[in-house]
Parts: structure tokens; sequence; C-alpha cells
């Protein structure tokens, strides 16, 4: 007897030992698999992995494994296609792009927020398993794009406002040194043809090792936000001119100008290179144009370079794999001409617009006659340009921790003052997977006032509905209602509660 009870006391520990061999074994290898798809020449894709996948990470180790797919990779590329055909996914999948449990997520809106909502949806549910995928055929791929539909990408991806303006720049430069209008459009046109054939060979896969450099993308942040802050400093400076001018009516003590003694030393060491004085010939300089054209090509190769990130994603990626690989080669590089030529379409309309506009005599007599316009105007400029690029270089992914939201439907002030204004902000987060439109607020009184902070929301995403209560001629319990009107049609309205007790001044 006292055998049978070792054994069985035996045959218990083994069995517990194995269930708990087992539980850690399932730790250590989640179920559930996060595919990150992203790309190294992607300025967003970066950022994304460096500033949130690892909080995610740590968030919810052993119970995710996260994969990090390299869509510059065929095979990665490859896989996301097959993906997206096999759950139908409409519309271009443009990395960052995550993948969970038959579903997709874009990396649109509050990233951070919608990510977490995301993986807590997918762990609530049983994992798929193995998903069998259909085979992705890039020929056939590349036979279903349409000329107009790669044209239109192409011509969206040029609106480049770096691109813009540096060849402003040159225009309004070479304008102010009496260049001919021939000579600068010599320049011009270089510019232009620097991007043209840069995106190109970026378009081609020529640059992929450059953007896998870490270094690279320091450096590309680091001149951003550079010429960003030079760009809002000229605004401030702009802005102090008009003041200047509007205060005396005069152009001296200006700041957007040059001292006299900085012009003549500036003359004194480049005047033979790129300057023309008031007496110089108007034959055009060959020494100076060959420099000036050297330097609009290298301008616009560093910039296509820095700014070539996440442009053309929807058709460049499967183009360029053909071009590596398949006997449609001529067909896929002409497409990449067709997206280039439009790529630059909007650049040379900003080309052409400021060397059609004056010769430098009348453009002299325009600045003097319409100067205060002029400095608001560049002061605008200036600030709209260097907080773009300021903006768009911070880590805007929400890098740090972020306050825990209460998504409740109701809210009890408790007991307020008759006459007095509360305030309470409800969050509406958008549980489907589907973007949802915000049409309308409503109350139920007009003593309830609302506002939202954002009417369209990416799944996952969430804003805040702010409702105002006037208690002027309350008296005791008090119930109102705030009605959310939205584009989903199973559950068109959503309706908010807020209580209070009104008491007698």
């Amino acid at each position: 007897m006292f055998k049978k009870a070792i054994i069985c006391g035996f045959l218990f520990l083994l069995l517990f030992s194995c269930a708990a061999a087992l539980e850690a074994a399932q730790e250590e290898h989640p179920e559930h698999t996060l595919i990150v798809f992203y790309s190294s020449s992607c300025r967003k894709c970066i950022q994304i992995n460096e500033l949130i996948m690892p909080d995610i990470e740590k968030e919810f180790r052993g119970k995710l494994r996260v994969e990090y797919r390299d869509t510059a990779e065929l095979e990665n590329y490859k896989m996301m296609l097959s993906l997206k055909d096999h759950l139908g996914l409409k519309g271009s999948a443009e990395v960052p792009l995550f993948y969970l449990e038959g579903r997709f997520l874009n990396s649109k809106g509050n990233v951070r927020d919608r990510l977490r909502w995301f993986i807590n949806d997918a762990l609530s549910r049983n994992p798929l398993g193995r998903v069998h995928l259909p085979t992705i055929d890039l020929n056939s791929r590349l036979l279903s794009f349409r000329p107009l539909a790669v044209a239109g990408a192409g011509l969206l991806d040029g609106i480049n406002p770096c691109a813009f303006t540096v060849i402003v720049f040159f225009v309004s430069f070479l304008t102010l040194q009496r260049y001919r209008r021939r000579e600068i459009a010599v320049v011009g046109l270089s510019f232009i043809f620097a991007v043209f054939l840069s995106y190109i060979l970026i378009g081609s896969g020529l640059f992929g090792f450059l953007y896998r450099i870490k270094g690279f993308w320091v450096i590309s942040k680091f001149i951003n936000i550079l010429i960003g802050a030079l760009c809002i400093l000229l605004g401030v400076m702009a802005l102090y001119d008009l003041y200047v001018y509007l205060r005396t009516k005069r152009t001296e003590g200006m700041l957007l100008q040059l001292p006299q003694r900085l012009k003549n030393r500036i003359h004194a060491i480049i005047g033979k290179f790129h300057r023309r004085g008031p007496s110089s010939s108007m034959a055009p300089s060959f020494k100076g144009l060959i420099g000036l054209v050297a330097s609009a090509l290298l301008s616009g190769f560093l910039v296509s370079i820095v700014e070539a990130a996440c442009t053309g994603q929807v058709y460049l990626p499967t183009i360029a794999f053909i071009l590596k690989t398949t006997g449609l080669k001529m067909r896929a590089f002409l497409y990449i001409l067709l997206y280039n030529i439009m790529f630059v379409i909007p650049l040379l309309a900003v080309f052409v617009f400021a060397l059609l506009g004056v010769s430098s005599a009348q453009f002299a007599a325009y600045l003097k006659k319409h100067l205060a316009a002029i400095k608001i105007a560049m002061a605008l400029f200036f600030f709209l340009l260097g907080g773009w690029l300021v903006y768009f270089e911070l880590p805007v992914y929400h890098a740090a921790g972020e306050p825990v939201r209460s998504y409740e439907t109701e809210w009890d002030f408790g007991t307020i003052k008759e006459k007095a204004s509360v305030t309470h902000d409800f969050y509406l987060r958008n549980e489907s997977f589907n973007p949802l439109k915000i049409r309308e607020v409503a109350s139920s009184c007009g003593c309830t006032v609302s506002s939202v902070g954002k009417r369209l929301l990416q799944p996952g995403e969430a804003t805040r509905i702010r409702v105002r209560f006037d208690s002027t001629g309350y008296r005791g319990l008090t119930q109102q209602y705030i009605y959310v009107h939205t584009d989903d049609n199973e559950n068109p309205v959503r309706r908010f509660i807020i209580k209070a007790d009104v008491a007698k001044e």
C-alpha cells in the first residue's frame, strides 16, 4: 500500500512538472505573432520601430511574438501582398503596416494607442493558426497597373516643399544677381533634371544600401530640423522688417538684407564666379554658369536622397523587383519613367511660375511697391515651411507613456451650484476595423454644448467629446443626453449621459 502511494505521488509530481514546463514553454513561445511590415527607406517606419515597438514588446512579453519584415526583401514584400489579397484588403498597403490574427492595422493617427487596442483585441480571440497564402505573381500585378494610376501617384508624391524652396531660392538669387532668364532656365532645369534622374535611380533600388545605414537618418533629421529652425527664425525676422517698414516707411534697419560692408566683402570673394556687378556685361559667364549648373545638380541629388523616403509605396516596390528579376523589364522601366515625369511636374510648375514672373528691374520695382505684403507673405511661408520640417522630424508618435483613458458613457458631476458651468471629457473609440466618420454631435437641450476633437477615426483610434453643462435655470437632480451621429451602419448613434444635482445658490 505504501509502495502504491509513493508511485502515485511520483506520477502526480511528474504530471505537475510537465504541466508547468508546458506552460513555461507557451509563455516563451506565444501563439500570437505580430508581423511588422516596414521599409528600411521609410522614415516613419524607423521612428515607430525605435520609439514605440520596444515598449510594445515589453508590455506584451510572454503573450505576443513580434516579427519584423523589411519589404525591401522580395519574399517579405510578396508575403505582405499575399496577406492583403487573402484578406481582401482594398486600397494600398503602405508601410509601416501591422498584421495580427487575420487583420491589418495601418500607422495613421495615434499609433501607440491604436496598436495596444489592436493587440488586446487579438489576444482576446483564439489564434488562427497557420494561414495558407495565395501565390503572388508580380508580373500579373504589374500588368494590372494602369498608366493613369501610376501617373496620378507620381503627381501626388511630387508635392515636395523642400524641393520647391530650393528652386525658388535659385530663381530669386539669380534674378537679383542680374542673370538673364535663359541662364536661370538652364540652372533651374538642371536642378529638376537632377531630381528626375535621382528618383529613377532610387526607384530602381540603387540607393537601398544608403537608407539601411542608421547614421544616414540621424544626418537627415539634423539637416531638416536645422533648416526648419532657420526658416522659423527667418519668419520672425520678416515680421520685424514689416514692423520697421510700417513704422518708418524706410528699408534701413531691416534684418533680411545684407549690411553694406558684408555685401562688399561677398562681392570681393565670389564676384568673379557667381555674381555680377551693376556694370558687368550681360553676356553669360561660362565659368559662372557651369558652377551654378553643378550646384543645381548637386542640390537636386541631395534633396532627392534625403526626401525620397516613403514615396511611391503603391507601385515602386513591385516595379523595382520586376526590373531586377523578370522579363517585363521594359514595361517596368517605362512605368518608372512615367511615374518620375509626373513626379517633377509640380516642381516644374513652380519653376515656370517663378521664371515667368518678372525681370530684375520689374522685380525690384514690385518689391518696393508691395514691400509690406511681401514681408507678410515671406513670414507666413517661412513659418509654414519651418513648422512642417520640424514637426515632421520630431518624435510625434507618442514615445512617452500616455495617460490611461476612461471610455465610460455616463458621468455624474455630483452637487453643483446654480448658474455654474462644468465640463467633462468623454472618449469615443472606433472599435471597428473600418474608418469611422463623426457626422454630428447633438444635445438634448441648449444648456449642454459639445465639441469633438477629431471627426475621422482610424480603426482603434479614439477622440475626445468635450461636454459643457450650464446649470442656469435648473434645480435639483437633472440628466442630459449627448448623441454622437456616425457613418457606422450597425451602430450609427452613440449616447453619452451627464448627471448633476443643482443646489440653490
